[in-house]
């Protein structure tokens, strides 16, 4: 094409049509079209644009606000109820706790009644054995005072077999009262020891408890802080 015709073409158009898609969020969107004259100098029509492209923010913005507004007020409600989750948490433990530590207290506090029972008990039997072992032994004597014999008394057939009978099964119950004393002194420590590990275990259980809880309550407060930060701004660009 020579110079001429070029110039005649350019000549023939008169202005440059738009168009500006902008989408609101949703299913929502919004089209702005215009024309702009050829001739007009590019700063105007940049800047002409450049408010075009105001009006489609200032759009987006109205809508960006309402979905703003609705999901922070969302998270606040939520980190409402976590908070209060948490104080529950911190309640409902100290509670727990302080039943298992008054559990223990008085476990303890049994320790020597009942070790005094369980001893007192298999004690009446060795006394009995041995209250039979020694009026055995004086019925033979006094016979054999009263028989005239001479010589220190001895025990001998019978009597020393039933002595010995005696005499064998009080150190078959001083045995067992050793026996059942060790016993009773290995469950009762192992019963201590399993509750005070269960007050360790809640223990341990409730800082991770808590620290998930406190991690999920900062996402939440910067969830929030960086809504307001985009809900400011949507407010600014459209004139509230």
């Amino acid at each position: 094409m020579r110079e001429g015709e070029a110039s005649a073409t350019a000549d023939k158009v008169l202005a440059v049509g738009f168009s500006v898609v902008a989408n609101l969020g949703g299913d929502r969107q919004v089209t702005l079209n215009g024309v702009l004259p050829y001739d007009m100098h590019v700063s105007v029509k940049n800047g002409m644009l450049d408010g075009v492209m105001l009006l489609a923010d200032r759009q987006r913005a109205r809508y960006e606000i309402v979905e703003l507004e609705a999901d922070i007020l969302k998270h606040q409600d939520i980190l409402s109820q976590m908070t209060e989750d948490r104080a529950r948490v911190e309640r409902d433990h100290e509670k727990q706790q302080a039943t298992r530590r008054v559990e223990i207290d008085e476990r303890k506090a049994m320790r020597e009644p009942e070790r005094k029972k369980l001893s007192s008990d298999i004690g009446a039997a060795i006394l009995d054995v041995q209250k039979k072992h020694g009026q055995l032994y004086a019925h033979a004597q006094a016979e054999h005072t009263s028989s005239g014999r001479r010589g220190a008394f001895e025990p001998k057939g019978q009597v020393k077999s039933n002595l010995d009978k005696l005499a064998h099964g009080l150190e078959q119950l001083k045995a067992e009262m050793y026996r059942e004393l060790a016993l009773f002194d290995e469950t009762f420590d192992a019963g201590i020891a399993t509750a005070e590990a269960e007050i360790h275990k809640a223990e341990e259980e409730r800082k991770v408890v808590l620290a998930n809880m406190d991690d999920s309550v900062k996402r939440f407060n910067e969830f929030i802080a960086n809504a307001t930060e985009k809900l400011a701004r949507a407010q600014a660009l459209v004139g509230e």
